[in-house]
């Protein structure tokens, strides 16, 4: 993941664009979040998203991926913590109509297809 976003920024400073990944050595110190501020909106902007796209991707950052890696140090995001992540998705329940009114152990987990929308990044 670090990997191509790095990639993404190198790409945007050869289009004359500023970099949004800033140098690697800040990848010891920034955390998810930090750099997902800076990254969506100039990764959107250079893909040309409309906005529903954009706040669909949005959605499912803020629902999903930043509550779990947001306080994250960027360099230690690691493949187990992405595969760990995959499967604190795969446990965890719907909100919404399909929880409503329904007891803790009735309401059914995510799926397959939203755990795909949430980690398309």
């Amino acid at each position: 993941m670090e990997k191509a976003a790095i990639k993404i920024a190198r790409d945007r400073q050869d289009d004359g664009e500023p970099a949004i990944a800033g140098a690697p050595e800040e990848n010891l110190t920034r955390t998810y979040r930090e750099f997902m501020e800076r990254f969506l909106p100039a990764y959107a902007r250079k893909r040309n998203f409309s906005p529903k796209t954009y706040d669909s991707y949005e959605t499912n950052l803020r629902a999903h991926i930043l509550p779990y890696f947001g306080d994250w140090v960027m360099s230690t995001i690691t493949a187990q913590a992405i595969d760990n992540f995959l499967d604190h998705l795969r446990k965890k329940p719907c909100s919404g109509y399909k929880s409503y009114g329904k007891k803790a152990g009735e309401i059914p987990t995510l799926s397959s297809p939203t755990i795909k929308n949430a980690i398309i990044f």
